[in-house]
Order: structure tokens, then sequence, then C-alpha cells
């Protein structure tokens, strides 16, 4: 029964010494053939080895054995000349068939020195990337952040929207005034998108979108005078659940006037956007899921997040790609940016305006304090408007104009219903 035990123990040690070498050799063999990891070994111990060795080949006293085999190799080459060179190659442990402890003691320390100085190359190069990499964060980083004179215009800016909110507080404004104060802080959110991206050429503007929810009818009402909608489209079969309009008094450029008020957009002009019914995505005859909701400003409402597109060829390809419009319907909305009163726009982001719960109140107009109340659009007829973290970033700096916006849209609205 011992014996038996004895025998069971010694195979179970050879078994665990075998898996040992096994694991160690998938290692060495992902390593050396750069096969993916995690099909051969655990990851994390084998890069406990890497880095061991890695600081052991780059330590100052690994560098000094290195310089001592490599004297070691050129006093055997120098003293013992003619032996190195009479042994046999490629067998050079072998002199006249005899073993040459001189020949073999002189090659082996080239190859272990030629190994040292291989060995601290790759840790070199190792420590060398990683620094590499954490500078290139650093700059991108540093890259991101504003310039000297960027938040000095943007403390400006904040001032004159709260002095909008000031004034349309402080007496009775008629709805002239209101919308003048709306686009005053659209003109300052224009001019921080364009001081954030550091640019002296090109136009920015900003515009608000309304929000219409369909009645039980399917009706909605619209502010605009041209109820003809000129772009067309039902979004396939699904029904409706309001509309996103924009009012062209409630647009501005980033160029104020002689006395500080931002005027109108000259190229927004009145449209429409529908918002469908039913949200969820569908599928296409090829199993890929498609959204129901058109990007950019309707999708922006529905998933209540900042969307950008860089330029315009990537709205397209979100049309093409990404939703279940007809081609009739996508190619009205990709020439609307490509020849038609939107050609001018190179990019462009849309974010929602979200209710602001201790503003609101108990509203009358029912409006739900978890919807928005429409959209900020911000345009650019430069491509690549806000890109450099614009999430991270900008929209932090943008809360102070949000919440200011919203006060003065809800204050309209209120002014309008009455």
């Amino acid at each position: 029964m011992t014996v038996a035990f004895r025998h069971v123990s010694l195979i179970a040690k050879l078994n665990c010494r075998v898996c040992r070498a096994l694991h160690n050799f998938k290692a060495w063999y992902a390593f050396l053939t750069n096969t993916h990891p995690k099909e051969l070994f655990c990851v994390k111990s084998f890069n406990k080895t890497i880095c061991f060795f890695e600081n052991i080949a780059g330590n100052p006293v690994f560098g000094g054995i290195t310089a001592i085999i490599s004297v070691v190799a050129g006093g055997l080459a120098s003293f013992f000349t003619d032996e190195i060179k009479s042994a046999i190659y490629p067998f050079f442990w072998l002199k006249d068939g005899v073993f040459s402890w001189t020949a073999t003691s002189f090659w082996a320390s080239v190859i272990a020195a030629g190994m040292c100085l291989a060995a601290g190359q790759w840790s070199q190069s190792r420590k060398a990337d990683r620094s590499s990499k954490r500078l290139e964060a650093m700059v991108a980083k540093l890259e991101t952040l504003p310039t000297a004179r960027f938040l000095p215009d943007w403390r400006s800016l904040c001032r004159l929207t709260l002095e909008c909110l000031f004034v349309a507080t402080r007496e009775q404004s008629d709805r002239e005034t209101l919308e003048q104060l709306i686009r005053n802080v659209l003109g300052a959110i224009a001019l921080v998108a364009k001081g954030f991206d550091e640019v002296l050429d090109g136009e920015y503007t900003a515009n608000v979108m309304l929000w219409h929810k369909c009645d039980l009818v399917n009706q909605v009402k619209l502010e605009g005078t041209n109820h003809q909608n000129p772009m067309k489209w039902n979004n396939g079969d699904s029904g409706t659940q309001g509309i996103l309009e924009l009012v062209p008094m409630l647009s501005a450029t980033c160029e104020p006037d002689e006395n500080g008020k931002f005027s109108p957009d000259p190229n927004a002009k009145w449209f429409i956007l529908p918002v469908a019914d039913n949200t969820l995505p569908v599928f296409d005859g090829n199993n890929n899921e498609r959204n129901q909701v058109l990007p950019g400003a309707t999708s922006s409402f529905v998933a209540e997040e900042f969307i950008l597109f860089i330029n315009v060829n990537e709205f397209a390809r979100a049309i093409d790609d990404k939703t279940s419009i007809n081609a009739h319907e996508a190619k009205a909305l990709k020439d609307y940016f490509k020849e038609g009163e939107g050609r001018h726009i190179k990019s462009f982001g849309s974010i929602p305006i979200i209710p602001i719960v201790s503003i609101l109140g108990n509203d009358p107009q029912g409006i739900s304090h978890s919807q928005a109340i429409g959209i900020l659009n911000i345009h650019s007829t430069r491509p690549n408007m806000l890109a450099n973290n614009a999430s991270e970033l900008f929209l932090p700096l943008l809360e102070p104009f949000l919440v200011t916006l919203f006060a003065l849209l809800n204050q309209r609205q209120v002014l309008l219903s009455k």
C-alpha cells in the first residue's frame, strides 16, 4: 500500500512538472511567434515574467556584467589566438579531435556578451516605448486644453448670458425681447464653440429646434407661417410622436452688431423633423440592426445625449448604414447638406435642452420633466468642429448656457400660451 502510494505521488509530481514545463514552453512560444497570449497561457503570469527579465536586463549591474563578459572574450582572443583558430569549425569545442576549454570559453563568452547586449537593448526599447506613449498621451491632453485667452472670453460670455436671464426676469418682456435675448445666448454659444476650436476663419452658428408633441388625433401645432415641409418623408411605416421645428428667429451667428446684439442666422430656414413613435431598432433583410430614428437632432432628442458629426460625409454614412428610411428619403436628407439649403454646413452637433425642475416647477403646459423641450444645434462651415474631446471638455463648459437657454425658452413658451 505504501509502495503504491509512493508511485502515485511520484507520478503526480511528474505530471505537475510536465504541465509546468508545457506552460512555460507555450508562454515563450507565444512570445517568440507573436501569438495571441490568451490562446496559450495566463497573460498575467507571463507579463510578470517579462517584467522580471526586463528589470534585470535594465539594471546597471547587468550592464557591468555584460562589460566583464566582453572583456573576458577579448582577453581570451588576445592570449589564445592560435588555439581558438585551430579549433574545428563549427565544433569550436574540439581541437584536433580533443575538447578545447580555451576555444569553448571564448565562443561562449562571445555568445553570452551578444545575448546580454541584446537583452539590454530590448529592455531599453520597452522602457523607451512606454515613455513615448506616456509623452504622447500627455501631449494629446495638452492639445485638448483651451488657450490662455479662452477662459477669460468664456467668463465674459457667461456674464452676457446671465445678464440676459436677469433682464428677462426683472421685467415683463414681450416676445420680440425674449427672442433677442435667446439669440444673444445662442450667439454666445457659437462663440464658445469657435473659441474652443481655436479657429479664426470659418463661421459658427447656433439654433434651437422646438419640440411639439402630437395630440390625440395626431396633429401638431407649429409656429412657422409656412407649413409646407421642404423635406418630405414619413420615416417609413412608423408613426410620429412629435415634431422638431426650427424657427429662424431662434438662431444666431457668432458675430454681434455694434450694439452687442446677435442677429438671426440668414441661412437658417424653417423646417421640421419628425420623431418616430417607435424608437426601437429594426432588422433589415441581411439581419443588420437599423434605427428608425433619424441621425442628428432627432437621435439626440430621443437618446438625450450629445450627437456630433465632424463632417457631412459621416452623417451620410450614418443614414446609409444605420437607419431604416428608404432610398428616396435618405437622398432628401443627404441632398440638404450636399446641394440644398444646408450646403454651407460642413460639421454640426446637436445637444438636448433638458428641463430644469427647479425652474419649471409645476408647469401648466404639462411638459414632462424628463423630456427635452428642444434641441440646440451648433453648425460650422469648417469640418472637424469640436473634434477634440467635446464630450469631456466642451459640454461641461456649456452647462450654464444651457440652463439660461432653457429658462428663456420656457418663459417664451409661457408667454405664447397666454
